[in-house]
């Protein structure tokens, strides 16, 4: 069975509403599944002055949508899809000052049309207020306007439950040309509510505008004791100590000298939180790389990276038959010198060489050995 609240408003105005009434303004529907998989099938055609749009949930618990009006604009709300599951479905309209119109629950085609006429405000709410980012201290957040004139914004965070008026923990005026702001200086690890008003000069502040909820992330430390435990000719072991509020990590490696800020890895590993240790293969032999380590807090933040490991891989095991002609002008790589001295290349053998053998082939006339 349907449920429908109408939020009736009493209006007294006292100048000329040409005077004070915007022009255009932002009304906005918020949609909401209790199932949190979306309506459905369910369908809402809205119709704004003669042109209608059909809207769904498509997925999910919580959907909104900002609708920009004209002031005297007619909107209409009519079901015109059943759902499988009408029980699971809620929608609200509000006003651009953020009053609800009208409360919709478990809606049938069988309802009749709802109809308003648009009323712009001299200052309206900023509207279709959403999360960027979320940060341990804070975040970023965006919001529409359509305020001629605003001299700007009013951003309020107060604990989750507490009211905007008198409980403000943090407050923040973003410019009028402001469409987003990031703020800091919140408590880690906490549940807020964030509201915006719209400061309009001689006409005042807004209403505040929809609340959202959010919870800051706890500090996202950098790993600690990443180090390298074995090296082979193409894989590396490496070992580190938890690091606390992860929930994964991230190994990046890069080519020796490559800044980790700007270049991109040779190898990138996803991890989990519960992971210390972990071995890379498929690099190559004898070769300098550079190795990080990220923590990863949340679906929002990174630490910083972990102190560097430097290291070069092994020497490709060699196995027979092998050829190595030395026709070089010092020691190949993977070979290490004995003796008294060291090797000497050149054009012309060293004194007691000239009667030995030469084996070598090449350009290079004197690598007596």
């Amino acid at each position: 069975m349907q449920k429908i609240t109408f939020s009736l408003l009493v209006l007294f105005t006292l100048f000329s509403a040409e005077i004070f009434s915007q022009t255009t303004c932002i009304y906005t529907l918020e949609a909401s599944d209790a199932f949190e998989d979306g309506w459905d099938n369910g369908v809402l055609t809205i119709t704004i002055a003669g042109e209608s749009q059909d809207y769904s949930l498509e997925a999910g618990a919580f959907g909104a949508i900002a609708l920009e009006v004209t002031e005297g604009d007619l909107i209409s709300l009519e079901w015109s899809r059943n759902s499988d599951f009408p029980e699971e479905i809620k929608y609200e309209l509000f006003d651009a000052e953020g009053n609800s119109l009208i409360t919709v629950e478990g809606p049938s085609t069988d309802d009749e049309a709802a109809e308003f006429t648009v009323s712009c405000p001299a200052c309206s709410i900023p509207a279709d207020v959403e999360v960027l980012n979320i940060t341990p201290d804070g975040g970023t957040f965006s919001w529409v306007s359509l305020n001629t004139g605003s001299s700007g914004y009013k951003v309020i965070a107060v604990n989750q439950g507490d009211n905007p008026e008198t409980d403000a923990v943090a407050e923040f005026f973003p410019e009028a040309t402001d469409s987003e702001i990031t703020i800091t200086g919140l408590e880690n690890g906490t549940a807020y509510d964030l509201y915006i008003q719209a400061d309009c000069g001689e006409d005042g502040l807004s209403n505040f505008s929809r609340k959202i909820s959010f919870e800051t992330l706890d500090f996202c430390p950098v790993p600690q004791n990443f180090v390298s435990t074995f090296t082979g000719d193409t894989f590396i072991d490496f070992e580190w100590n938890v690091s606390a509020n992860a929930s994964g990590y991230k190994l990046l490696i890069f080519n020796d000298g490559d800044n980790p800020n700007e270049g991109a890895p040779v190898v990138s590993e996803n991890l989990n939180a519960t992971d210390t240790q972990f071995r890379v293969s498929g690099l190559n032999s004898d070769t300098i790389y550079e190795a990080y380590l990220v923590a990863i807090c949340g679906s929002f933040i990174e630490s910083e990276l972990s102190s560097v490991v430097r290291f070069k891989t092994a020497c490709e095991a060699i196995s027979a038959p092998y050829l190595q002609t030395f026709d070089v002008t010092e020691t190949p790589e993977c070979w290490g010198e004995s003796g008294y001295e060291n090797w000497q290349y050149g054009l012309e053998p060293d004194f007691g060489a000239q009667n030995a053998p030469d084996h070598t082939t090449g350009n290079i006339d004197s690598n007596a050995f």
